[in-house]
């Protein structure tokens, strides 16, 4: 683990790689995903703060990205290759890249999704009640 080497030199960038899910719970079959993401946001960055306070701690969220792991864990999913507005892996991969050479605690790889955060925590139930009208079946 990089961790060690990272609190011996006070010095260092760890990027975890959570999901949109982890502020959004809006797919109830990865209620489980969703909230093991959660519990990674912010834990490890609030540690190492008063500790270790060069060492920057990233959550990068990702928004839906055509990959394919919508229909590999367990129960399976939708393929997110196929779904409305999923991201191309490279796009993704570019936040990543300049959150590298940007340091900063957290960054969505989708700007709607950092507005759809924030509109969900003005107004939870708001939220909630238009996106269970949206993605009825």
């Amino acid at each position: 683990m990089a961790l060690p080497h990272f609190q011996s030199r006070n010095a260092g960038q760890i990027i975890n790689i959570s999901s949109g899910l982890a502020r959004l719970p809006l797919v109830p079959f990865r209620s489980a995903y969703s909230a093991a993401k959660h519990g990674l946001n912010a834990c490890l960055r609030m540690e190492l703060r008063q500790s270790h306070p060069g060492i920057v701690v990233t959550v990068v969220m990702p928004g839906v990205v055509a990959t394919e792991f919508g229909p590999n864990p367990l129960g399976g999913g939708p393929d997110s290759r196929v779904l409305p507005g999923a991201q191309r892996v490279e796009d993704a991969t570019k936040v990543i890249i300049d959150v590298i050479e940007h340091p900063r605690a957290e960054v969505y790889t989708q700007p709607a999704m950092q507005a759809d955060v924030e509109r969900y925590y003005h107004d939870v139930e708001t939220f909630e009640r238009e996106a269970a009208a949206r993605f009825r079946r």
